[in-house]
């Protein structure tokens, strides 16, 4: 083993001496032939041309050897393209390299490197969008090499210090860069190119970029290119943006950015983002905003997929948690839109309004219509079928304060908690809220806010149509609490839905009732009616119950039912302007389709009692109050009660100037058109026991006073009234 381990050494120091002695061979001819190579300059002009695949000019040159291998130096060097008068390039020099183990080997003059220093290179894009290089697209300067295969072997190109002018297609503005260094290798299959850029400071510090031509796809080069930079200033880059984007006031930026390009056309990229204090210059005053996050584009074979990964938005509202979001666009082969799906583990619509001046104006228009609001989690969006008449579709979310505005078409809500699912075939509401507002828009004067609203409303659908349901849906707020359950079948005829309605409910003010009439109400007799005569009050307990079809309400037929009873407490009822109003301890009121009764109640009218008295509203679309009442009390609530109601109209004004006292009774009948209040009609029966009655400025009062007086609007008589005046009986 020692032997053979010495023997081996001795064969390594041979070859070593003998690489040795050869490479100081060739650089004692390479020394010898140094003052020739003038002498040799057209040969080496079209040496280097082959090597280069350009005409190559210069003023001066000189030859040196280095470790890698001898070199050739060209001062004031041009590039001239085969077949063109133009120069391409012009540099102060431009280095030639020569491969020393092809030189060794096959003995032959092999360039593998080509240096150019210090030049000024043009970069534009033209109106299709395509980049050009000096003026040519830049496939034709860095595509496929056809002289390389008779060097048979990799070239490396090497700029260093070359001053790039770049010219906006949109604004025509110039922008000056330098590349510090840059080396592109290159065979006849690839291309690969590493570079770093010193920018202007108006754009940040430096960029570093990379380009590969990879392997033929379909016959068309791919070309991958990655770029990173560090402290990149927005604003100056926001104006090489196109024309119509909005510029930017702040704003920088870390980015790593992959891309593949294919046939002028992007096929995949991916973008890692670190951006702070982002601020544009035009649309809402916002404050500046930060996002990050790896945002990924894939071309797909007739659409795109574009996904953003652990994406945050940093706002002075709030940062997003690590969010993922994903959009995939679907076509047919025609290009016309066949499918779309969507997902989002977190989307805040609030935060809509940094980003608003992005969003293309009709979209940024529907926005602004609709307005939403809130955050939506797990959302889900899958629409296909598009072009169908009844497309397919599938979305599922979780919302979270969310909303939307009302308009004169639609209602709008705000605040809304809970989960939405929802397809063809059915879907599901669950309502979780503790604030939420709902906007009737025209309907009512303004938004009704609900302290709770829980529940879960399902509906399917079928052939016959579809059937909405709920076993319970409770809503509560300062005025009123309701729980209700509910079944609608709309038909697919396009027929009246039929509607089964069961609600349980109490009033905590019925006062607020003005909030809950619609504005068409609010000025029509009826909705006046009901303002006014609403004072105070409670409702302990009301159900409703309405079952049958909604054209057919409100069923005179008796073809369906509408049934409402409710309990007043404390009620107090001004059902017109010239009667007292009654002060109800309690009050039932039944409603059966448009009949209004009440049976059962107990009130004091001006110190009146009054049980049990009969109200009726015969039909609420044309309400016309009846009372039929009996009140106990004495002379003196009567006469209260008298003077402030048309019966002391009709008695000339005189109960002010009357003083009476002992027990009495009424048996009152009122009949009160709502919307025509100035025909209403009333009776009165008085009745008195051992009253007295004094007129004012008339000192003997009539005593023992019984009977009955009546009272009508236009008439008043008296029916066995007879009492006792200065000590003798007299008939009234």
């Amino acid at each position: 083993m020692k032997e053979l381990l010495q023997k081996l050494i001795k064969y390594l120091a041979y070859i070593g001496a003998a690489l040795v002695i050869v490479l100081a061979v060739a650089v004692g001819i390479f020394r010898l032939m140094l003052p020739r190579l003038p002498e040799y300059q057209e040969e080496i002009k079209a040496w280097a041309g082959a090597a280069i695949g350009m005409q190559v000019e210069f003023s001066g040159m000189n030859a040196r050897w280095r470790l890698s291998g001898p070199e050739v130096s060209f001062f004031d060097a041009e590039l001239i393209r085969p077949g063109a008068a133009e120069v391409l390039l012009s540099a102060d020099e431009v280095i030639i390299g020569v491969g020393l183990l092809r030189l060794l080997a096959d003995r032959e003059l092999v360039v593998d490197r080509i240096v150019i220093r210090d030049t000024k290179i043009d970069l534009r894009q033209d109106e299709t969008g395509k980049w050009l290089l000096q003026g040519l697209p830049i496939e034709d300067v860095f595509g496929s090499r056809d002289n390389s295969a008779q060097n048979g072997g990799t070239v490396e190109f090497i700029g260093e210090d070359i001053q790039v002018e770049y010219e906006h297609p949109g604004s025509g503005q110039l922008v000056t860069f330098t590349i510090t260094s840059v080396a592109i290798l290159r065979d006849a299959d690839q291309v690969e190119v590493e570079a770093t850029i010193d920018l202007p400071d108006e754009f940040g510090d430096s960029l570093e970029i990379s380009v590969d031509q990879l392997a033929v796809n379909s016959g068309q080069p791919v070309w991958r290119l990655f770029v990173q930079g560090n402290s990149l200033n927005i604003a100056g880059w926001s104006r090489l943006q196109p024309v119509g984007m909005p510029e930017i006031d702040s704003g920088t930026a870390d980015v790593s950015l992959w891309l593949d390009y294919v046939s002028g056309e992007v096929q995949r990229a991916t973008a890692n983002l670190v951006v702070s204090n982002l601020h544009p210059r035009s649309g809402p005053a916002t404050a500046a905003f930060g996002l990050q996050g790896s945002i990924e584009y894939s071309s797909e074979l007739n659409g795109f997929l574009l996904a953003a990964n652990q994406f945050r938005l940093m706002t002075v509202d709030g940062d997003w948690p690590q969010s993922s979001l994903q959009l995939r666009v679907m076509a047919d082969e025609n290009g016309a839109l066949e499918g779309l799906r969507a997902s989002a583990s977190f989307l805040d619509l609030n935060d809509l309004k940094y980003i608003n001046v992005w969003i293309p104006d009709a979209q940024r228009s529907m926005l602004a219509d609709i307005d939403p609001s809130g955050v939506l989690r797990d959302l889900r969006i899958d629409l296909t079928d598009l072009e169908s008449e009844e497309p397919e579709f599938d979305i599922t979310a979780d919302l979270q304060s969310a909303g939307f505005a009302a308009t004169d078409e639609r209602p709008g809500i705000r605040g809304f908690n809970g989960r939405i699912r929802a397809d063809r075939n059915g879907g599901r509401i669950e309502i979780d809220s503790t604030d939420l507002q709902v906007d009737t828009g025209p309907i009512l004067a303004e938004p009704i806010s609900f302290d709770d609203a829980i529940g879960t409303i399902i509906w399917r659908r079928n052939s016959n149509g579809i059937i909405l349901l709920s076993d319970s849906i409770r809503l509560r707020n300062a005025d009123f609490d309701t729980q209700t359950s509910l079944q609608i079948s709309i038909p697919a005829s396009g027929d009246a839905p039929f509607v089964d309605v069961q609600s349980d409910w109490s009033i905590n003010d019925v006062s607020a009732i003005h909030r809950y009439l619609p504005v068409s109400m609010l000025d029509a007799p009826i909705g006046e009616w009901l303002q006014m005569a609403t004072v105070s009050g409670v409702v302990r307990r009301g159900s409703l119950r309405l079952n049958g079809s909604l054209d057919r309400f409100p069923f005179d037929d008796g073809d369906g039912s509408f049934h409402v009873s409710a309990e007043f407490e404390d009620f107090v009822l001004r059902y017109s302007e010239n009667w007292p109003a009654p002060e109800f301890r309690y009050v039932d009121v039944v409603i059966d389709n448009m009949r209004l009764t009440s049976n059962r109640n107990l009130a004091d009218i001006q110190g009146n009692s009054v049980e049990n008295a009969q109200v009726v509203i015969a039909d609420l679309r044309n309400p016309v109050v009846e009372i039929e009442a009996f009140a106990t009390g004495t002379l003196e609530s009567l006469r209260r009660f008298g003077a402030n109601s048309p019966i002391n109209e009709v008695l000339g004004g005189q109960l002010e100037n009357v003083e009476v006292g002992g027990d009495a009774s009424i048996d009152i009948s009122v009949s009160y058109p709502v919307q025509d209040k100035l025909n209403y009609s009333f009776s009165a029966r008085i009745r008195t026991s051992d009253g007295s009655v004094r007129i004012a400025g008339f000192a003997p009062p009539i005593t023992e006073l019984n009977g009955v007086v009546s009272v009508a609007r236009d008439s008043i008589s008296a029916e066995s009234l007879f009492g006792r005046f200065l000590g003798n009986p007299v008939d009234i």
